[in-house]
């Protein structure tokens, strides 16, 4: 079967004494080549599975000439070699010691600490960690930076320094001074143990709640004991042995350079590894050669199928993902993602490889870039593109200074080793859909950098916040402290600036009454703290509307507005609202302060009317959003009828009411279900109608003289007396009128007709 090619993780340097890999299976031969200027094979090694550091063969020196790439074999399984447009590069070896910047402290440092991560290095250099008079250790840098384990417990007094050195000399150092643990009393709290994933087989447990620089003791049920010094505060804890189902395991995390034990945390149980989560890829699309699964258990087999072909990886052992290289993604294909621990297969995941895309606009830089800037930050990215931040010095050679990242948005940060030097030129290159890298343009000159003044929180911080933004240089390191109750500051977070305002998250929810501030890192420089900003409480939520409703119509002329507070009971709870309405542009109700959730209109709207209405809340840190409805109201009813009250044969006078003032009015006169005898004894019906116009009078009412035999025409009746005028005794006249008022509810005539009267004609 096939295997996957496994990734090469940089950057490295002309001093790197191996490379790591990453995806090789257990046991395979992994072999890294160059395919630079002088092709060669620059190491060789049996991978333990997963994440690998692979030496360098005893004659060999990485150059920066080279171009590495990796393969593996395991039998007569082989996989295929690194594309070598996305073979990775090597870094020249600093010509001067002026070239050696401040190293960064990736760790926050506690007093008692004994375990700091320092980056922003050369890969290969040494770097060294000093107090008290003497080094309290060193280490190698690798692509990751370094991570220092000390002889002591860093000082409860002054301060600790950090440089690096290389054969041309060491570098300026980094100094700071240690916090005090942040808990009181003797023992340390106890860390905890992440479950799910906790499976049998796994070669790692998630462990969490770590103050940087502890000790950490998993002791494990099957009686082996692990331990492993933390360097920050949540890591996966790489195991000597994979877990065991329904083993136990407890933690807990110790400061033995101070003597201060921790507590026992609670027990966890290994489960059995049947329970695989499904792996995840990102969307593909033809032509890519590179392939990243996530959701993986560390340490489990990974299988791809790729247009029917499969092929074998391996996660890392404390890792939940990894990435591999593969053939160019054929079009219109799928890719079938799975993983199995302990021979048990869990779920696959199946991705459509989508169509090549072009890469029409190349990333661009976020401008300006500043010496010690730890980070950078790439805009444009194509979709689930591969980036890799470069930079060229003044001797014109060009080497990675990042990871390859995977964009998960437009918008990626890119963290940098060494940190950016004044004078470098700076581009990211682009893998979209191919293993032809585009590259940004034009490249940007890293400047020195300005004063490290005073940062400053952007404000208002609201109590509930897990993040604050504060301006400060780009590329710096941000750090946040937090004044409690008990008016003392403690550490709250810490991260680089990408853009400005960073988003600085937070390692606790702020409350109203503390305060936040905030100081930056740049080179060996550190700011002052900034000024405190009050932590208020929340802003309120948008209003819920109840009544009437968006799009509600057949409204009432007289409703009753209303809404509820969704925070009510909350510390963000509304103290009153803000409401107006409006008829288009035509304000009806102004702004109004309104101390309920409810308001009833002030007088009557009008009838089919589209009305807009506005509410919002607001409590003593300000407004919330404003949350709009618009509603329509019912139709107007039909106005009232004319009424003809009464027709006197006699005068032939018809008298009415409720007419128009002074308008046109139109009777209507038939005979509709009356009938006359002709001479030969059958029944005509009489269908005659009639219409007389005549005028209201000024209050709307009616007397007009209306002889019907003046106005009704001839009915034929037979061929002997030929046609009858007038009307017979005993017929019926049907009289009605209208003044033209329109009537939507008379489907036939569209007019306001009055009542109609029914005139019995008497006998003569």
């Amino acid at each position: 079967m096939p295997l996957c090619t496994p990734t090469l993780v940089g950057p490295v340097s002309e001093l790197s004494p191996d490379v790591r890999v990453q995806g090789a299976l257990q046991g395979a031969t992994v072999i890294i080549s160059s395919v630079g200027k002088k092709p060669r094979d620059v190491a060789k090694a049996k991978a333990n599975g997963g994440d690998d550091r692979i030496p360098l063969l005893a004659t060999e020196k990485l150059s920066r000439d080279d171009i590495l790439v990796v393969m593996q074999t395991l039998g007569s399984d082989k996989s295929a070699v690194t594309p070598q447009s996305m073979g990775l590069g090597v870094q020249p070896a600093p010509a001067s010691a002026a070239e050696l910047g401040a190293p960064g402290f990736l760790s926050h440092l506690y007093q008692c600490g004994q375990h700091v991560w320092l980056q922003g290095v050369v890969p290969g250099a040494t770097v060294e960690v000093e107090f008290g008079g003497a080094v309290q250790g060193s280490a190698t840098a690798t692509e990751e930076g370094a991570r220092i384990g000390l002889k002591h417990g860093l000082p409860k007094t002054g301060q600790i320094a950090a440089r690096q050195k290389t054969p041309v000399g060491s570098g300026t150092a980094a100094s700071a001074t240690p916090d005090p643990l942040p808990f009181a009393g003797g023992t340390v709290p106890a860390p905890t143990i992440r479950k799910p994933p906790l499976l049998a087989c796994q070669t790692a447990a998630l462990v969490t709640d770590v103050f940087d620089g502890a000790t950490v003791t998993l002791s494990r049920s099957t009686g082996i004991t692990e331990v492993a010094g933390f360097d920050l505060p949540s890591l996966w804890f790489g195991l000597s042995k994979p877990l065991k189902e329904n083993e136990t395991i407890t933690a807990r995390q110790d400061f033995p350079g101070c003597e201060l034990k921790g507590a026992t945390g609670k027990s966890v149980t290994v489960d059995k590894a049947a329970a695989l989560d499904k792996p995840f890829v990102p969307p593909l699309c033809a032509g890519s050669q590179r392939v990243t699964v996530f959701n993986l258990v560390p340490g489990a087999t990974v299988h791809l199928d790729i247009a029917g072909t499969s092929y074998l990886g391996m996660a890392p052992q404390a890792q939940s993902w990894v990435a591999f290289d593969v053939d160019p993604l054929p079009v219109n294909s799928k890719l079938v993602a799975g993983q199995e621990l302990c021979g048990v297969k869990g779920p696959s995941f199946t991705v459509d490889i989508n169509p090549h895309e072009d890469v029409k606009t190349p990333v661009t830089l976020l401008d300006p870039l500043y010496e010690c800037a730890r980070v950078i930050k790439a805009s444009n990215a194509h979709p689930n593109a591969y980036l890799q931040a470069w930079a060229t010095d003044k001797q014109k050679v060009a080497a990675p200074i990042s990871g390859v990242v995977l964009a998960t948005a437009t918008d990626v940060t890119l963290h940098v080793s060494p940190y950016l030097r004044a004078g470098d030129m700076i581009t990211v290159r682009q893998w979209a859909c191919s293993a032809v890298w585009t590259e940004s343009n034009p490249p940007i000159k890293v400047q020195q950098h300005p004063s490290v003044g005073l940062p400053k929180i952007v404000g208002p911080v609201y109590s509930g916040d897990i993040s604050v933004k504060v301006d400060c240089i780009p590329g710096a390191l941000v750090e946040v402290s937090v004044l409690t109750p008990d008016k003392s500051w403690a550490f709250a977070g810490a991260g680089d600036a990408a853009e400005v305002p960073a988003s600085i998250a937070l390692n606790c929810v702020l409350a109203t009454g503390e305060q936040v501030r905030a100081r930056q890192w740049l080179c060996a420089l550190v700011s002052d703290w900034s000024a405190g900003e009050p932590v208020i409480r929340p802003l309120p939520q948008a209003p819920v509307i109840d009544a009437p409703a968006n799009g509600a119509t057949a409204v009432a002329l007289n409703p009753t507005f209303s809404w509820h507070d969704p925070g009510a009971g909350g510390e963000g709870h509304a103290d009153g609202y803000k409401f107006t309405l409006l008829r288009d542009a035509t304000t009806i109700v102004p702004l109004t302060t309104v101390n309920a959730t409810s308001f009833a209109a002030p007088s009557p709207l009008v009838y089919e009317t589209t009305y807009t209405w506005q509410v919002s809340a607001a409590n003593t840190s300000g407004p919330s959003k404003t949350i709009t409805a618009s509603f329509t109201t019912l139709k107007a009813p039909p106005p009232p009828p004319p009424v003809l009250t009464s027709y006197d044969w006699n005068t032939k006078t018809l008298k009415g009411t409720g007419f128009l003032h002074s308008h046109a009015v139109h009777v209507r006169i038939n005979l509709y279900n009356s009938s006359i005898t002709n001479s030969y004894g059958a029944l005509v019906s009489d269908t005659r109608e009639v219409y007389v116009n005549c005028t209201s009078d000024a209050q709307g009412n009616l007397s007009v003289v209306i002889n019907p035999n003046d106005y009704l025409p001839a009915l034929y009746l037979d061929n002997i007396v030929g046609y009858f005028t007038g009307v017979a005794p005993g017929e019926t006249l049907n009289i009605s009128a209208n003044d033209e008022r329109p009537d939507k509810n008379d489907d036939i005539t569209g007019t306001l007709w009055s009542n109609t009267l029914h005139v019995l004609v008497p006998q003569a």
